[in-house]
């Protein structure tokens, strides 16, 4: 299982979970085009069921600092492990993440392409269809291999090996 990691590629900020490139519910809100990111939270709770069917579902629970696992039709998480320290330092830097912060704070998720493609069919906004444009784009760049990460948000991890995002081998 390759660590979390985040890029930029072409205006969109993406953030890889087990080597699958995911957007954060915060991004998705805006680029949907509501004022509140709640409302695409309070979207993903009530289509979650529909969501599950295209693979795992992740979020950040701020409150024990860890990343949580859905899967199946279950809505409890069907596992979850301690964020990693540079996965963590990075959420923080892109503001995704703000654990400075008093009160509640919120989970924050993370969808894959699919996923986001339905919550974006289900929006209904006024951005939608150039959005699903846009995420086709992407899906595109992914399957062909050209998805590659020429700005990362932070610094890779250092070690002997160069860092290298396969993608996923056509059938």
């Amino acid at each position: 299982v390759s660590q979390p990691m985040v890029i930029h590629h072409q205006g969109h900020r993406l953030f890889f979970i087990e080597g699958v490139p995911r957007i954060a519910d915060v991004d998705l809100a805006k680029a949907i085009g509501y004022t509140r990111d709640r409302n695409v939270r309070s979207l993903i709770d009530r289509q979650v069921q529909n969501v599950l069917g295209y693979g795992p579902l992740f979020c950040v629970n701020p409150d024990d600092v860890t990343l949580e696992r859905y899967e199946g039709s279950s809505n409890q998480p069907a596992g979850f492990d301690a964020i990693d320290s540079a996965f963590l330092d990075a959420l923080k830097a892109e503001g995704v993440l703000d654990l400075s912060k008093r009160g509640v704070k919120p989970t924050v998720w993370f969808l894959n392409l699919d996923q986001m493609e339905w919550i974006i069919a289900k929006a209904d906004t006024k951005k939608s269809d150039d959005l699903l444009r846009d995420l086709f784009e992407l899906k595109k760049a992914w399957r062909d291999g050209t998805l590659l990460p020429y700005r990362p948000a932070i610094a890779p991890p250092q070690g002997d090996a160069p860092l290298a995002i396969e993608p996923p081998q056509a059938d």
